[in-house]
């Protein structure tokens, strides 16, 4: 699965993307759900906390 942004520009573009939506070919996110995330929430626990601490030292270190 692969997540766009699409700015439309053409309104006869949205109902298409609402038909394929309605299809569920496609998902229509909001732009007010993925705009104002913190980046430390959208990746809070994707690391392990060991990898973390590895990256962490070699960062301090190349400093």
């Amino acid at each position: 699965m692969e997540t766009l942004h699409i700015q439309v520009i053409n309104p006869k573009a949205l109902e298409i993307l609402n038909v394929l939506d309605e299809l569920q070919l496609v998902k229509i996110i909001k732009a007010d759900n993925i705009a104002n995330k913190k980046l430390s929430a959208k990746y809070a626990g994707k690391l392990p906390p060991e990898i973390a601490d590895e990256m962490l030292v070699y960062l301090t270190e190349s400093r």
